[in-house]
């Protein structure tokens, strides 16, 4: 009787292919079940490299794993030295209450990785994800070149270590790095190493460069001093004005700067402006001088006459 029913498993199952040592029993009874002994399986094959190997001869599911009610176990996975059925075990399996593919733990029945109909993957998390990844707790990327690298139509993101630095940005040669906030852009870097940033930047340190070039507004440049509209005040007033106030005019105070710092463009401005002054100044006094001088000569003349 055994022998026959090994004979109609075999006309029942073509596509079932084993490999044994002749006179070994094959099949042995287990309840209602039956289980194979020390030997692979195959089906849909005559090799199988594995304990299973299933091959689909069409595009059809080559497995199907149909658990009798929702939300119970399709695979269960248990460590081979974990002899208690107390002990967590993961369990893969389909979430039907919610529509989803679920990693989760067997033991407190709480979801560990669920994957909706979406495509959004959690992970850490038991409640749907709310994006394509969405991970709870803490997460860490190892990699030697790059251990983000975030694509799209627009642009290109990576970020991670190469031979102990880091390295933040895109690395396509024509492009470039922004940096935005409050929906517009504050700072970038280009392709070419140039750096623009559009905002205030404070730095409480010093500050070591070998060039600073700065923009001037139309008009702002002191060559106005050198019109004929521009009104110098004399030397008297000057001084006037310096005892009275303690300052050059059109100079802050100390204390304004002490308060409220130096604005540098403004500060480049006004002793340019001063240097203009003093180099009228100058040529004022020069033309006094060649007068004076011109005059002692004429008054030697005329001494020298009599």
């Amino acid at each position: 009787m055994v022998n026959s029913n090994r004979l109609l498993l075999a006309f029942s199952l073509p596509f079932l292919t084993v490999s044994s040592t002749i006179g070994q029993e094959l099949w042995s009874a287990n309840g209602d079940g039956m289980y194979y002994n020390n030997a692979n399986v195959g089906i849909g094959t005559n090799s199988s490299p594995g304990f299973l190997h299933i091959k689909a001869s069409s595009g059809s599911a080559q497995l199907r794993v149909e658990p009798t009610f929702q939300n119970s176990a399709v695979l269960s996975f248990q460590e081979t030295w974990q002899y208690s059925e107390n002990l967590w075990r993961p369990i893969l399996g389909w979430d039907a209450a919610n529509s989803r593919f679920s990693i989760l733990n067997n033991s407190s029945g709480v979801i560990i990785v669920p994957l909706d109909y979406n495509g959004k993957l959690g992970i850490g998390s038991w409640n749907s994800p709310s994006y394509k990844l969405d991970v709870t707790g803490d997460g860490r990327f190892c990699s030697s070149l790059r251990a983000l690298d975030f694509r799209s139509v627009s642009g290109h993101f990576a970020a991670g270590l190469s031979s102990g630095n880091i390295r933040l940005g895109s690395d396509y040669s024509t492009h470039g790095l922004d940096f935005y906030a409050g929906a517009s852009k504050r700072f970038g870097i280009s392709s070419n190493g140039d750096s623009k940033l559009d905002g205030n930047l404070i730095v409480n340190d010093e500050i070591e460069t070998t060039k600073v070039t700065v923009t001037a507004s139309a008009g702002s440049f002191p060559d106005y001093v050198f019109s004929k509209n521009y009104k110098l005040n004399t030397l008297t007033e000057i001084e006037e004005f310096i005892q009275e106030n303690g300052h050059l005019p059109n100079m802050p105070t100390a204390k304004e700067v002490e308060a409220n710092g130096q604005d540098l463009v403004l500060i480049q401005q006004k002793l340019l402006e001063k240097i203009e002054e003093l180099t009228l100044y100058v040529i004022e006094l020069k033309k006094e001088n060649v007068q004076q001088q011109k005059e002692i000569e004429e008054l030697k003349e005329e001494q020298n006459e009599n």
